[in-house]
């Protein structure tokens, strides 16, 4: 049987990057994407160790760059079966002080990013059917201070998975949106750094289970979606939060 290939966006630090480590491991083949290429190659270094990995540096934003990672997945290892749009941009701010430039960032990244990278792995996918994860956040489905314009994003993303889903399903693609709270990532880490008034434990707090996700906890969660295990699982908007949805 031949093997799967997943594309991961995002996938030099954070969710994506324990997504990669974790399906690498897993057995499947990974193609790894990020912009910055040092970082691209820390991450390769770092999965390598548990199987057939690659690095293709691009911007989801591209339609070429989208096109080209793609065909760099099938071209390497002959197929793609897997997609996780993990490429994101996270940003708080009250909607009467955040400034238009940013507002147009962050639906670049987060909602016009990941339907242009979906688009583009859709013809591969469609040969051998697949399974896509997008990965959306708490905020796509419940209302948090300062994130009028991140959860907007994040909501659109979650709600074109259960639409793609339909189209998806009778080419034997699933598609699910993956919706974790808080996670100990780098970006966390720049967040509790940055703002004084915030500890983890405050920002734990809120969670039922008393504590935030590591990023392996999430990527088990993408390798299970990802595997024939999730076979019967489309349309879903799955949190990985703690609890913290059910509040």
């Amino acid at each position: 049987m031949e093997k799967k290939t997943v594309l991961i966006s995002g996938g030099t630090s954070g969710i994506g990057l324990a997504s990669a480590r974790l399906c690498a491991r897993a057995g499947m083949n990974v193609v790894i994407n990020g912009r910055n290429e040092e970082r691209g190659l820390q991450a390769l270094h770092e999965v390598e160790p548990f199987g057939n990995v690659m690095y293709v540096k691009g911007d989801v934003t591209a339609e070429d760059d989208c096109q080209r990672m793609v065909e760099a997945a099938v071209s390497t290892f002959g197929n793609l079966t897997g997609l996780v749009t993990s490429a994101g941009y996270y940003r708080q701010e009250l909607l009467e002080n955040e400034k238009s430039e940013e507002i147009r960032r962050i639906f670049e990244v987060n909602v016009f990013g990941t339907v242009l990278l979906c688009r583009a792995a859709y013809g591969a996918l469609k040969k051998h059917g697949g399974s896509i994860v997008i990965i959306s956040s708490d905020a796509g489905l419940q209302g948090n201070t300062a994130c009028s314009i991140y959860g907007a994003t994040k909501g659109a993303v979650t709600a074109f998975a259960k639409s793609l889903a339909l189209e998806g399903a009778t080419h034997k693609i699933r598609v699910n949106a993956l919706c974790p709270g808080d996670v100990m990532t780098p970006l966390v880490e720049k967040q509790l750094a940055e703002d004084t008034s915030l500890s983890l434990g405050d920002m734990a707090s809120v969670y039922p289970l008393g504590r935030i996700a590591t990023a392996d906890e999430v990527g088990k969660v993408v390798a299970f979606l990802l595997s024939d295990d999730a076979s019967f699982i489309t349309g879903t908007a799955l949190p990985v939060d703690g609890g913290l949805t059910s509040c």
